[in-house]
């Protein structure tokens, strides 16, 4: 992504901070459980069986972050047990997390997959828990936007994944839209030369560079996994380009994004740019979708939604 701090897609580091931030005890274990910086949890052990964790522990919450885990010993701990499954794509069943009171996925489209699974029976709640955003460090008034389009992170690279099984290589990467969409603007002049293609920038850098535009480029992977950079640049104040995704609109209002092709997105840019009305109400409309974000999409409200929920199932 195009700041660092989202450069984990997994996005480890929300669920390192969600449970403590409203003052509950867990237990996080999974590979990457070391992401979470400013909280004092115990940290996932390389290649340590589940079952030694669990008779060690007993937090108000067990919770397992992963495809990447020894699920031997999961039916031995002894509280109330979660499970965080961001990598869905690769998951076919759902006996490994048999027992859980309840299972987090981090896509709409993974709640509609887990039906049809074996093992469905043996898992509470399947839950959608969408991404979010920290608080952006946004100071003082926005700086007069320019009418390009922003971007940064990866375009697509060859990337290995699972399927059926077996190792397969996607030529254009997870974002083979995104890929195609750059290319276009770029020669058209409308990408912004301050874009990090391929590469990433800090946190406050990034959202700085965020509010000199007024596009933001984002789109959904190959799997029509909704990416966290469309809220990241709402929360900017951009208008947010997206080839849309599962979701979507459960997360920015309707007029808060603009659908494109990477046969459209030029000539899709073209036509607001050169209508003065119709830019200046491209603008409102992102400000607005701005407020929606910071409102309701940050890691802080996620986080009181997700512990509500499991308090009123009397999970925790």
């Amino acid at each position: 992504m195009g700041a660092h701090r989202y450069n984990d897609h997994l996005h480890y580091g929300f669920w390192a901070r969600c449970f403590q931030s409203q003052g509950h005890e867990v237990h996080l274990y999974g590979e990457h459980a070391d992401r979470g910086v400013g909280f004092q949890y115990p940290t996932y052990e390389p290649k340590r069986p589940m079952s030694d964790v669990a008779r060690e522990v007993d937090p108000d919450l067990f919770v397992c972050l992963g495809t990447h885990v020894d699920w031997q010993g999961w039916k031995q701990v002894r509280c109330a047990r979660a499970a965080v499954e961001c990598d869905f794509q690769y998951v076919h069943s759902l006996k490994p997390y048999a027992g859980a009171d309840v299972l987090f996925v981090r896509s709409l489209r993974s709640v509609a997959r887990a039906r049809g699974f074996q093992g469905r029976d043996k898992v509470g709640l399947v839950h959608w828990a969408p991404l979010s955003v920290y608080q952006p460090p946004l100071q003082g008034e926005s700086p007069r936007r320019r009418p390009r389009v922003f971007f940064a992170g990866a375009q697509g690279t060859s990337t290995p994944y699972r399927k059926r099984g077996q190792w397969v290589n996607l030529k254009d990467g997870p974002y083979p839209v995104r890929r195609a969409a750059i290319k276009q603007l770029r020669e058209a002049g409308l990408l912004a030369r301050e874009s990090v293609v391929n590469g990433y920038v800090p946190t406050t850098e990034y959202y700085n560079l965020c509010r000199r535009f007024v596009f933001g480029l984002a789109c959904s992977t190959v799997w029509r996994y909704l990416p966290v950079k469309h809220l990241e640049y709402a929360a900017a104040g951009c208008a947010v380009l997206t080839d849309g995704a599962p979701g979507l609109d459960l997360l920015l209002p309707p007029k808060g994004y603009l659908l494109y092709t990477p046969e459209t997105v030029v000539s899709l840019v073209r036509e607001i740019v050169e209508d003065e009305g119709r830019l200046r109400q491209v603008v409102q409309n992102a400000r607005q979708a701005q407020q929606h974000v910071l409102r309701y999409h940050t890691d802080e409200t996620r986080s009181a939604e997700i512990c509500s929920l499991l308090e009123d199932r009397g999970i925790l």
